[in-house]
């Protein structure tokens, strides 16, 4: 199976349809979050739109499972620090690394602590 990499790609696979719905559920999780404003250009000129693009890929799961899966990414190189953020956040660390610290600090007998 291959992923496309572009919209005329995407058009073109026979897959279409379930890459076509994955994006919809990306776009609802994103809703659902508030995770971004959308805003009329038109109203914005003196500051900068961050725009987006898709990523498709294919992930096989266990046995013969495929799922697809579609994610709309910031272009955030196009962000300029003081004007389109103020802070940053460091991405979150999965769950087989908490698992792997949890485990040392239990073996260590040290005290364990989470900041946010």
């Amino acid at each position: 199976m291959k992923v496309p990499k572009t919209w005329d790609d995407l058009l073109a696979s026979p897959y279409f349809k379930y890459f076509w719905a994955a994006m919809q559920e990306e776009v609802d999780a994103l809703k659902a979050t508030g995770t971004y404003t959308l805003v009329d250009k038109s109203e914005v000129l003196a500051k900068s739109i961050i725009t987006g693009r898709w990523v498709w890929d294919i992930k096989q799961m266990e046995g013969k499972k495929v799922r697809f899966k579609a994610r709309w990414v910031a272009r955030g190189f196009t962000q300029v620090p003081g004007i389109d953020f103020l802070e940053t956040f460091a991405p979150v660390v999965n769950g087989k690394a908490w698992h792997l610290l949890l485990a040392l600090g239990a073996a260590l007998k040290a005290c364990i602590s989470q900041i946010d």
